[in-house]
């Protein structure tokens, strides 16, 4: 439902055609998802954010799309060492499973884009969620990117992006994709900083 409301406003605003907003609109949907869990999980929690019951969308024709949670379903499990591989596999599955697979499936039942470019959007927006971190909170940096390394490892995520040196970011943080989003085909948008096509 969600998909079937924001693909519309963003296809009208970019005006870049069906692919490429919802390419677009796949990255932003996973970047949410992906920072609350990465945030917590570096404190050693796997909070649980089932979009059925705990965590809700509010379609918004304004921008980004608010979240809600009901702090009254809230839970979690300990995680255990962010090194720990187990932890980045929990995190994978979590975020795949719970929240990516039903946007994923959405989105292609109303567009043509490949599953592939999808998965690379939503390991783009960890990587993307990396650096916001290590950038206002520096004491979680290196948890922070142990854990996506991990869920780097582990399907669907696998082979879709690597972390690189960028000495110009905050972070000293970059990421290669090994997809494209597509933005360069919105008028103005040019490639971007972990482009595949670089």
């Amino acid at each position: 439902l969600l998909v079937a409301l924001q693909l519309p406003q963003l296809l009208a605003g970019l005006g870049a055609g069906r692919r490429v907003a919802a390419s677009l609109l796949a990255q932003s949907l996973a970047s949410r998802p992906a920072s609350i869990l990465l945030a917590a999980a570096t404190d050693g929690v796997l909070v649980h954010l089932s979009p059925r019951d705990v965590l809700h969308w509010r379609p918004w024709a304004g921008g980004p799309v608010p979240l809600w949670a009901d702090p009254d379903r809230l839970s979690g499990t300990a995680l255990g060492d962010p090194d720990d591989p187990g932890a980045g596999a929990a995190l994978a599955a979590e975020l795949a499973t719970e929240h990516l697979e039903p946007v994923v499936a959405g989105i292609r039942a109303r567009a043509s884009v490949s599953p592939r470019v999808l998965w690379g959007n939503a390991a783009a927006a960890l990587a993307g969620a990396v650096r916001v971190l290590g950038t206002e909170r520096p004491d979680r940096h290196d948890a922070a990117l142990a854990l996506a390394r991990g869920v780097l490892a582990h399907p669907p995520f696998a082979g879709l992006g690597r972390f690189v040196a960028r000495p110009t970011h905050p972070s000293g943080l970059g990421f290669a994709r090994a997809t494209c989003c597509l933005y360069y085909r919105v008028a103005g948008g040019g490639l971007c900083e972990d482009c595949v096509l670089r």
